[in-house]
Protein backbone atom coordinates (compact mmCIF):
# COMPACT_ATOMS: atom_id res chain seq x y z
CA UNK A 1 0.00 0.00 0.00
CA UNK A 2 1.20 3.52 -0.80
CA UNK A 3 2.27 5.54 2.24
CA UNK A 4 0.48 8.82 1.56
CA UNK A 5 1.82 10.47 4.72
CA UNK A 6 5.44 10.41 3.59
CA UNK A 7 6.57 12.42 0.58
CA UNK A 8 8.63 10.52 -1.99
CA UNK A 9 12.36 11.14 -2.07
CA UNK A 10 13.64 13.92 -4.31
CA UNK A 11 16.12 12.83 -6.96
CA UNK A 12 18.25 14.94 -9.27
CA UNK A 13 17.20 14.65 -12.90
CA UNK A 14 20.16 13.47 -14.94
CA UNK A 15 20.66 13.68 -18.68
CA UNK A 16 18.00 11.54 -20.36
CA UNK A 17 18.85 8.85 -22.86
CA UNK A 18 17.69 10.38 -26.13
CA UNK A 19 17.55 7.92 -29.02
CA UNK A 20 19.86 8.70 -31.91
CA UNK A 21 18.32 9.38 -35.27
CA UNK A 22 19.45 7.15 -38.13
CA UNK A 23 20.61 9.42 -40.94
CA UNK A 24 20.34 8.33 -44.57
CA UNK A 25 21.68 10.35 -47.50
CA UNK A 26 19.27 9.99 -50.42
CA UNK A 27 20.42 9.89 -54.03
CA UNK A 28 19.01 13.33 -54.85
CA UNK A 29 20.88 15.13 -52.05
CA UNK A 30 18.06 15.11 -49.50
CA UNK A 31 18.84 13.87 -45.99
CA UNK A 32 16.48 11.46 -44.24
CA UNK A 33 16.49 11.39 -40.42
CA UNK A 34 14.70 8.35 -38.90
CA UNK A 35 13.80 8.40 -35.20
CA UNK A 36 11.91 5.28 -34.18
CA UNK A 37 10.44 5.49 -30.67
CA UNK A 38 7.16 5.45 -28.79
CA UNK A 39 4.52 2.75 -28.47
CA UNK A 40 1.68 4.00 -30.68
CA UNK A 41 1.55 3.06 -34.36
CA UNK A 42 1.60 6.61 -35.64
CA UNK A 43 4.06 8.46 -37.85
CA UNK A 44 4.99 12.12 -38.14
CA UNK A 45 6.85 13.38 -41.16
CA UNK A 46 8.53 16.81 -41.24
CA UNK A 47 9.97 18.05 -44.53
CA UNK A 48 12.31 20.99 -43.93
CA UNK A 49 13.34 23.12 -46.89
CA UNK A 50 15.59 26.15 -47.24
CA UNK A 51 12.62 28.27 -48.27
CA UNK A 52 12.22 30.71 -45.40
CA UNK A 53 11.14 34.32 -45.62
CA UNK A 54 14.67 35.64 -46.19
CA UNK A 55 14.94 33.56 -49.37
CA UNK A 56 12.18 35.53 -51.08
CA UNK A 57 12.77 38.91 -52.71
CA UNK A 58 9.19 39.93 -51.82
CA UNK A 59 7.43 39.87 -48.45
CA UNK A 60 4.59 37.34 -48.03
CA UNK A 61 5.71 35.07 -50.88
CA UNK A 62 7.48 32.43 -48.75
CA UNK A 63 4.55 32.13 -46.32
CA UNK A 64 1.98 32.00 -49.12
CA UNK A 65 3.93 29.38 -51.05
CA UNK A 66 4.26 27.05 -48.07
CA UNK A 67 0.64 27.48 -46.95
CA UNK A 68 -0.86 26.95 -50.40
CA UNK A 69 1.09 23.81 -51.32
CA UNK A 70 -1.85 21.75 -50.02
CA UNK A 71 -4.52 23.86 -51.75
CA UNK A 72 -4.39 22.13 -55.11
CA UNK A 73 -1.89 19.97 -57.00
CA UNK A 74 -1.51 18.64 -60.52
CA UNK A 75 -3.94 15.76 -59.88
CA UNK A 76 -5.93 16.86 -56.80
CA UNK A 77 -8.11 19.88 -56.16
CA UNK A 78 -7.94 21.56 -52.76
CA UNK A 79 -11.09 19.85 -51.51
CA UNK A 80 -9.80 16.45 -52.67
CA UNK A 81 -6.56 16.89 -50.74
CA UNK A 82 -8.53 17.70 -47.59
CA UNK A 83 -10.97 14.83 -48.06
CA UNK A 84 -8.24 12.24 -48.60
CA UNK A 85 -6.31 13.30 -45.52
CA UNK A 86 -9.51 13.44 -43.45
CA UNK A 87 -10.68 10.04 -44.61
CA UNK A 88 -7.52 8.42 -43.24
CA UNK A 89 -7.44 10.44 -40.04
CA UNK A 90 -4.29 12.25 -41.15
CA UNK A 91 -3.60 15.95 -40.98
CA UNK A 92 -1.14 18.34 -42.56
CA UNK A 93 0.20 21.68 -41.42
CA UNK A 94 2.89 24.15 -42.44
CA UNK A 95 5.22 26.56 -40.70
CA UNK A 96 7.55 29.17 -42.20
CA UNK A 97 10.45 30.84 -40.39
CA UNK A 98 13.16 33.19 -41.61
CA UNK A 99 15.36 30.29 -42.71
CA UNK A 100 13.08 27.33 -43.37
CA UNK A 101 9.72 26.19 -44.63
CA UNK A 102 8.42 23.11 -42.81
CA UNK A 103 5.63 20.89 -44.08
CA UNK A 104 4.43 18.35 -41.52
CA UNK A 105 2.09 15.35 -41.73
CA UNK A 106 0.79 13.02 -39.03
CA UNK A 107 -0.87 9.68 -39.83
CA UNK A 108 -1.52 6.21 -38.52
CA UNK A 109 1.29 3.93 -39.67
CA UNK A 110 -1.04 1.55 -41.53
CA UNK A 111 -2.58 4.38 -43.59
CA UNK A 112 0.61 6.25 -44.41
CA UNK A 113 1.03 4.60 -47.81
CA UNK A 114 -2.50 5.74 -48.77
CA UNK A 115 -1.70 9.43 -48.29
CA UNK A 116 1.78 9.32 -49.84
CA UNK A 117 0.67 9.91 -53.46
CA UNK A 118 -1.16 13.06 -52.39
CA UNK A 119 1.66 14.23 -50.14
CA UNK A 120 4.12 13.64 -52.97
CA UNK A 121 2.23 16.08 -55.20
CA UNK A 122 1.72 18.58 -52.38
CA UNK A 123 5.48 18.86 -52.02
CA UNK A 124 6.60 18.52 -55.62
CA UNK A 125 3.68 19.58 -57.82
CA UNK A 126 1.42 22.21 -56.27
CA UNK A 127 -0.34 24.43 -58.79
CA UNK A 128 -1.30 27.39 -56.56
CA UNK A 129 -4.81 28.05 -57.94
CA UNK A 130 -5.52 31.76 -58.32
CA UNK A 131 -8.80 31.41 -56.44
CA UNK A 132 -7.02 29.91 -53.43
CA UNK A 133 -4.35 32.61 -53.51
CA UNK A 134 -7.04 35.31 -53.60
CA UNK A 135 -8.77 33.79 -50.57
CA UNK A 136 -5.50 33.47 -48.69
CA UNK A 137 -4.50 37.08 -49.36
CA UNK A 138 -7.94 38.42 -48.43
CA UNK A 139 -7.97 36.44 -45.16
CA UNK A 140 -4.44 37.29 -44.08
CA UNK A 141 -4.85 40.95 -45.04
CA UNK A 142 -7.90 41.18 -42.78
CA UNK A 143 -6.01 39.42 -39.98
CA UNK A 144 -3.16 41.88 -40.36
CA UNK A 145 -5.49 44.89 -40.20
CA UNK A 146 -6.84 43.58 -36.89
CA UNK A 147 -3.39 42.73 -35.51
CA UNK A 148 -2.03 46.18 -36.34
CA UNK A 149 -4.43 47.69 -33.80
CA UNK A 150 -2.59 45.87 -30.98
CA UNK A 151 0.32 47.61 -29.20
CA UNK A 152 2.23 44.33 -28.85
CA UNK A 153 2.15 43.71 -32.59
CA UNK A 154 3.17 47.26 -33.42
CA UNK A 155 6.05 47.10 -30.95
CA UNK A 156 7.27 43.80 -32.46
CA UNK A 157 7.07 45.24 -35.99
CA UNK A 158 9.02 48.34 -35.00
CA UNK A 159 11.65 46.26 -33.23
CA UNK A 160 12.20 44.02 -36.26
CA UNK A 161 12.35 46.97 -38.64
CA UNK A 162 15.05 48.75 -36.63
CA UNK A 163 16.91 45.92 -34.90
CA UNK A 164 18.39 44.41 -38.06
CA UNK A 165 20.44 46.15 -40.72
CA UNK A 166 18.41 47.85 -43.48
CA UNK A 167 18.02 45.66 -46.56
CA UNK A 168 19.08 42.50 -44.72
CA UNK A 169 15.64 40.86 -45.22
CA UNK A 170 15.61 40.09 -41.50
CA UNK A 171 14.39 43.65 -41.04
CA UNK A 172 11.36 43.25 -43.31
CA UNK A 173 7.81 43.52 -42.07
CA UNK A 174 4.86 43.13 -44.41
CA UNK A 175 2.74 46.19 -45.15
CA UNK A 176 -0.84 46.22 -46.42
CA UNK A 177 0.33 47.36 -49.85
CA UNK A 178 2.42 44.17 -50.16
CA UNK A 179 -0.76 42.11 -50.50
CA UNK A 180 -1.42 43.81 -53.83
CA UNK A 181 2.05 42.90 -55.10
CA UNK A 182 1.88 39.11 -54.69
CA UNK A 183 1.05 37.14 -57.80
CA UNK A 184 0.62 33.48 -58.60
CA UNK A 185 3.78 33.71 -60.73
CA UNK A 186 5.72 34.72 -57.60
CA UNK A 187 4.66 31.53 -55.83
CA UNK A 188 5.38 29.29 -58.81
CA UNK A 189 8.82 30.82 -59.25
CA UNK A 190 9.68 30.63 -55.55
CA UNK A 191 8.62 26.99 -55.37
CA UNK A 192 10.70 26.12 -58.42
CA UNK A 193 13.74 27.93 -57.02
CA UNK A 194 13.67 26.93 -53.34
CA UNK A 195 11.74 23.65 -53.00
CA UNK A 196 14.67 21.50 -54.04
CA UNK A 197 15.76 18.11 -52.70
CA UNK A 198 19.37 19.20 -52.19
CA UNK A 199 18.09 21.64 -49.52
CA UNK A 200 15.70 19.15 -47.92
CA UNK A 201 15.96 17.47 -44.53
CA UNK A 202 13.22 14.89 -43.94
CA UNK A 203 12.49 13.81 -40.37
CA UNK A 204 10.30 10.76 -39.78
CA UNK A 205 9.39 9.82 -36.20
CA UNK A 206 7.06 7.56 -34.25
CA UNK A 207 6.62 3.96 -35.36
CA UNK A 208 7.40 3.90 -39.08
CA UNK A 209 7.68 0.39 -40.48
CA UNK A 210 9.97 -0.66 -43.32
CA UNK A 211 7.25 -0.01 -45.88
CA UNK A 212 6.83 3.60 -44.69
CA UNK A 213 10.58 4.23 -44.79
CA UNK A 214 10.88 2.73 -48.28
CA UNK A 215 7.94 4.77 -49.50
CA UNK A 216 9.44 8.03 -48.19
CA UNK A 217 12.86 7.21 -49.64
CA UNK A 218 11.26 6.43 -53.00
CA UNK A 219 8.91 9.41 -53.25
CA UNK A 220 11.31 12.00 -51.86
CA UNK A 221 14.51 10.35 -53.00
CA UNK A 222 14.79 8.90 -56.49
CA UNK A 223 11.51 10.42 -57.79
CA UNK A 224 12.24 13.94 -56.54
CA UNK A 225 14.81 15.52 -58.78
CA UNK A 226 15.91 19.13 -58.90
CA UNK A 227 18.85 21.47 -59.15
CA UNK A 228 21.59 22.09 -56.65
CA UNK A 229 20.96 23.67 -53.27
CA UNK A 230 20.13 27.35 -53.41
CA UNK A 231 23.26 29.28 -52.39
CA UNK A 232 23.08 31.53 -49.35
CA UNK A 233 21.98 35.01 -50.35
CA UNK A 234 24.78 37.46 -49.60
CA UNK A 235 22.27 40.20 -48.72
CA UNK A 236 20.75 38.14 -45.90
CA UNK A 237 22.59 39.53 -42.87
CA UNK A 238 21.38 38.50 -39.42
CA UNK A 239 23.73 40.74 -37.43
CA UNK A 240 22.02 43.59 -35.55
CA UNK A 241 22.18 47.18 -36.70
CA UNK A 242 23.87 49.80 -34.50
CA UNK A 243 21.96 50.52 -31.31
CA UNK A 244 18.99 52.81 -31.97
CA UNK A 245 18.33 53.37 -28.28
CA UNK A 246 14.61 53.83 -27.81
CA UNK A 247 11.63 54.25 -30.12
CA UNK A 248 8.11 55.27 -29.09
CA UNK A 249 5.23 54.09 -31.29
CA UNK A 250 1.84 55.75 -30.97
CA UNK A 251 -1.13 53.36 -31.08
CA UNK A 252 -4.45 55.22 -31.17
CA UNK A 253 -6.85 54.59 -28.28
CA UNK A 254 -4.52 52.06 -26.63
CA UNK A 255 -4.97 51.80 -22.87
CA UNK A 256 -1.82 49.72 -22.44
CA UNK A 257 1.79 50.15 -23.52
CA UNK A 258 3.74 47.22 -24.89
CA UNK A 259 7.40 47.11 -23.86
CA UNK A 260 9.84 45.28 -26.12
CA UNK A 261 13.53 45.16 -25.24
CA UNK A 262 16.18 43.41 -27.32
CA UNK A 263 19.83 42.77 -26.54
CA UNK A 264 22.31 41.19 -28.98
CA UNK A 265 23.93 38.08 -27.48
CA UNK A 266 25.63 34.94 -28.77
CA UNK A 267 24.08 32.27 -30.98
CA UNK A 268 23.22 28.68 -30.15
CA UNK A 269 26.59 27.28 -31.20
CA UNK A 270 28.55 29.54 -28.82
CA UNK A 271 29.94 27.87 -25.65
CA UNK A 272 28.29 30.54 -23.47
CA UNK A 273 24.81 29.94 -24.88
CA UNK A 274 23.59 27.43 -22.29
CA UNK A 275 24.88 29.50 -19.39
CA UNK A 276 23.26 32.57 -20.90
CA UNK A 277 19.98 30.66 -21.16
CA UNK A 278 20.18 29.93 -17.43
CA UNK A 279 20.78 33.63 -16.79
CA UNK A 280 17.77 34.56 -18.94
CA UNK A 281 15.61 32.09 -16.99
CA UNK A 282 16.63 33.69 -13.69
CA UNK A 283 15.80 37.12 -15.09
CA UNK A 284 12.42 36.35 -16.63
CA UNK A 285 12.20 32.82 -18.02
CA UNK A 286 9.72 31.21 -15.61
CA UNK A 287 6.89 32.15 -13.27
CA UNK A 288 9.18 32.53 -10.27
CA UNK A 289 11.68 34.74 -12.12
CA UNK A 290 12.96 38.05 -10.85
CA UNK A 291 10.92 40.12 -13.29
CA UNK A 292 7.72 38.28 -12.36
CA UNK A 293 8.32 38.60 -8.63
CA UNK A 294 9.18 42.29 -8.78
CA UNK A 295 6.99 43.74 -11.51
CA UNK A 296 3.94 41.47 -11.25
CA UNK A 297 3.80 40.16 -7.69
CA UNK A 298 5.34 43.01 -5.66
CA UNK A 299 4.55 46.11 -7.74
CA UNK A 300 1.42 44.90 -9.56
CA UNK A 301 2.42 46.68 -12.77
CA UNK A 302 1.62 43.87 -15.22
CA UNK A 303 -0.13 40.55 -15.57
CA UNK A 304 2.85 38.98 -17.30
CA UNK A 305 6.47 39.70 -18.15
CA UNK A 306 9.23 37.46 -19.39
CA UNK A 307 12.60 37.12 -21.04
CA UNK A 308 13.81 34.61 -23.61
CA UNK A 309 16.56 34.09 -26.17
CA UNK A 310 15.83 33.80 -29.88
CA UNK A 311 18.49 32.72 -32.36
CA UNK A 312 19.12 33.24 -36.04
CA UNK A 313 21.77 31.43 -38.07
CA UNK A 314 24.76 33.10 -36.41
CA UNK A 315 23.41 35.43 -33.71
CA UNK A 316 21.18 35.50 -30.65
CA UNK A 317 18.87 38.07 -29.10
CA UNK A 318 17.78 38.25 -25.47
CA UNK A 319 14.30 39.77 -25.40
CA UNK A 320 12.20 41.16 -22.55
CA UNK A 321 8.48 41.61 -23.24
CA UNK A 322 5.56 42.95 -21.23
CA UNK A 323 2.38 45.00 -21.44
CA UNK A 324 1.51 47.53 -18.75
CA UNK A 325 -0.97 50.30 -18.12
CA UNK A 326 0.29 53.27 -20.11
CA UNK A 327 0.80 55.62 -17.16
CA UNK A 328 2.96 52.96 -15.44
CA UNK A 329 5.20 52.12 -18.41
CA UNK A 330 8.16 54.26 -17.33
CA UNK A 331 8.12 52.76 -13.85
CA UNK A 332 8.02 49.24 -15.31
CA UNK A 333 10.94 50.01 -17.61
CA UNK A 334 12.96 51.34 -14.67
CA UNK A 335 12.27 48.18 -12.68
CA UNK A 336 13.44 46.00 -15.58
CA UNK A 337 16.74 47.87 -15.66
CA UNK A 338 16.97 47.58 -11.87
CA UNK A 339 16.69 43.79 -12.06
CA UNK A 340 19.31 43.67 -14.81
CA UNK A 341 21.65 45.75 -12.68
CA UNK A 342 21.04 43.56 -9.64
CA UNK A 343 22.15 40.49 -11.60
CA UNK A 344 25.30 42.35 -12.58
CA UNK A 345 26.22 43.51 -9.08
CA UNK A 346 24.88 40.82 -6.70
CA UNK A 347 25.56 37.08 -6.82
CA UNK A 348 22.50 34.88 -7.26
CA UNK A 349 21.56 32.95 -4.14
CA UNK A 350 22.40 29.25 -4.04
CA UNK A 351 18.78 28.28 -3.37
CA UNK A 352 17.51 30.38 -6.28
CA UNK A 353 20.07 28.90 -8.65
CA UNK A 354 19.18 25.38 -7.48
CA UNK A 355 15.48 26.06 -8.11
CA UNK A 356 16.18 27.35 -11.60
CA UNK A 357 18.45 24.40 -12.38
CA UNK A 358 15.77 21.95 -11.26
CA UNK A 359 13.15 23.82 -13.27
CA UNK A 360 15.26 23.66 -16.43
CA UNK A 361 15.99 19.97 -15.92
CA UNK A 362 12.27 19.31 -15.71
CA UNK A 363 11.50 21.52 -18.71
CA UNK A 364 14.02 19.61 -20.80
CA UNK A 365 12.36 16.32 -19.84
CA UNK A 366 8.96 17.78 -20.71
CA UNK A 367 10.25 18.90 -24.11
CA UNK A 368 11.34 15.31 -24.78
CA UNK A 369 8.06 13.72 -23.68
CA UNK A 370 7.02 11.46 -26.52
CA UNK A 371 8.35 10.50 -29.92
CA UNK A 372 7.09 13.59 -31.72
CA UNK A 373 8.34 16.04 -29.10
CA UNK A 374 11.75 14.38 -29.15
CA UNK A 375 11.81 14.59 -32.93
CA UNK A 376 10.96 18.31 -32.78
CA UNK A 377 13.90 18.93 -30.44
CA UNK A 378 16.30 16.93 -32.61
CA UNK A 379 15.03 18.68 -35.74
CA UNK A 380 15.47 22.14 -34.24
CA UNK A 381 19.01 21.44 -33.06
CA UNK A 382 20.02 19.71 -36.28
CA UNK A 383 18.80 22.57 -38.45
CA UNK A 384 20.66 25.02 -36.18
CA UNK A 385 23.90 23.14 -36.86
CA UNK A 386 24.10 21.68 -33.34
CA UNK A 387 24.71 18.01 -32.55
CA UNK A 388 21.68 16.96 -30.45
CA UNK A 389 23.49 14.37 -28.29
CA UNK A 390 26.29 16.80 -27.50
CA UNK A 391 23.83 19.59 -26.73
CA UNK A 392 21.80 17.52 -24.24
CA UNK A 393 24.99 16.36 -22.49
CA UNK A 394 26.38 19.92 -22.35
CA UNK A 395 23.03 21.25 -21.09
CA UNK A 396 22.94 18.97 -18.07
CA UNK A 397 26.66 19.26 -17.32
CA UNK A 398 26.37 23.06 -17.39
CA UNK A 399 23.39 22.94 -15.01
CA UNK A 400 25.40 20.76 -12.63
CA UNK A 401 28.52 22.92 -12.73
CA UNK A 402 27.25 26.50 -12.89
CA UNK A 403 27.87 28.67 -9.83
CA UNK A 404 26.55 32.04 -8.62
CA UNK A 405 29.91 33.56 -9.55
CA UNK A 406 29.63 32.26 -13.11
CA UNK A 407 26.08 33.61 -13.44
CA UNK A 408 27.28 37.05 -12.31
CA UNK A 409 30.21 36.87 -14.71
CA UNK A 410 27.82 36.19 -17.60
CA UNK A 411 25.55 39.03 -16.47
CA UNK A 412 28.43 41.50 -16.41
CA UNK A 413 29.61 40.36 -19.83
CA UNK A 414 26.26 40.22 -21.65
CA UNK A 415 23.59 42.17 -19.74
CA UNK A 416 24.95 45.62 -20.60
CA UNK A 417 22.12 48.10 -19.95
CA UNK A 418 23.32 50.61 -22.56
CA UNK A 419 23.12 47.92 -25.29
CA UNK A 420 19.39 47.25 -24.90
CA UNK A 421 17.18 48.37 -27.76
CA UNK A 422 13.78 49.50 -26.47
CA UNK A 423 10.42 49.96 -28.21
CA UNK A 424 7.40 51.33 -26.33
CA UNK A 425 4.11 51.09 -28.23
CA UNK A 426 0.89 52.45 -26.80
Amino acid sequence: MIDRKTAPALNTINCPQVPDARVVALDNGATLHILTSGTQNVVKLDIVLGAGTTKSAKPLVANATNTLTAEGTRSYASVQVSEIFDSYGAYIWQNTSTRHAVLSVCSLTRYFSHIMPVLDEVVRQPVFPQSELDLYLARTRQEMMIEMQKPGVMAARAMRRHYYRPGSRHDRVAELVDYDRVSRADLVGFHSECYRPADAHIFVSGRPDAHVIDSIADRFGSRWQGGAAVPADVCVDDTPAPNFGRINVDVAEASQTSIKMALPVVGRRHPDFIGLSILSTILGGYFGSRLMKNIREEKGLTYGIGSSIQTTETCGTLSVTSSVKSDLSEQALSEIYAEVERLRTEPVGVDELTNVSNYLRGEMLRSLDGAFATSDQIRGLTMAGVDPARYFADFYSTLAAITPARVQELAVQYLVPSEFRVVMAG
